[in-house]
């Protein structure tokens, strides 16, 4: 990460605090602290509907980006099995980590290090969240994958000030981009070229 232009201590120490290999697929696990995008589930139970986990410094790089303070509340959308809700929880004050599939989140849910976090992380059904999220409220949205479209509801949830960072993907061109709420506008900026491909598209219906 340190030669790819990570500097943020806290979120190098974050990565080297949380075991990648407990998040991804077993069979993996040998690449698991790779550079590289890596499947999530077993394909021998899982076969139609693979998710997969971004790279570390895709990741890295975005939350950087993000700026996360220790008085930060973070949305962490996509969320997979948790192992980027659990590098946050290292970083913020509170962690809603969301998916659609129960199954990634109950991986996430087991994992020893979700302990050390305490009350920092909250797993959620992304349907569940949007039926109770009226006083929902957060500093920072990370999205743990491809975006071309930001979804309506993060409007009502960002802060005013608050940031959006995710990835979009153009013309072949996937790019890290960083929104600010102001003034109930949001406004774009791209921030950096990325290596990533379409099995980290959002492929969730919203």
């Amino acid at each position: 990460l340190v030669p790819s232009g990570i500097i943020d201590k806290k979120i190098i120490d974050s990565f080297l605090k949380v075991c990648r290999h407990k998040f991804i697929i077993s069979q993996w696990k040998e690449v698991a602290y790779s550079d590289s995008i890596l499947p999530i589930f077993n394909t021998e139970i899982f076969v139609d509907d693979n998710r997969f986990i971004m790279s570390p410094l895709v990741l890295a790089k975005m939350l950087q980006f993000a700026e996360i303070k220790s008085n930060s509340v973070v949305f962490d959308f996509n969320c997979n099995t948790g192992y980027s809700s659990v590098i946050i929880s290292n970083i913020a004050k509170k962690v809603i980590a969301v998916d659609i599939d129960k199954r990634l989140l109950k991986i996430g849910i087991s994992q020893e290090l979700l302990a050390q976090a305490g009350d920092v992380i909250s797993f959620r059904l992304l349907e569940s969240f949007k039926d109770n999220m009226e006083d929902a409220k957060f500093d920072i949205i990370i999205v743990n994958g491809i975006m071309n479209q930001i979804p309506k509801f993060f409007k009502n949830i960002i802060v005013e000030g608050g940031k959006i960072v995710l990835i979009e993907k153009y013309d072949h061109i996937a790019k890290i981009v960083k929104y600010i709420k102001h003034n109930e506008k949001l406004f774009r900026d791209e921030l950096s070229n990325v290596d990533a491909d379409e099995r980290i598209l959002v492929k969730t219906k919203l």
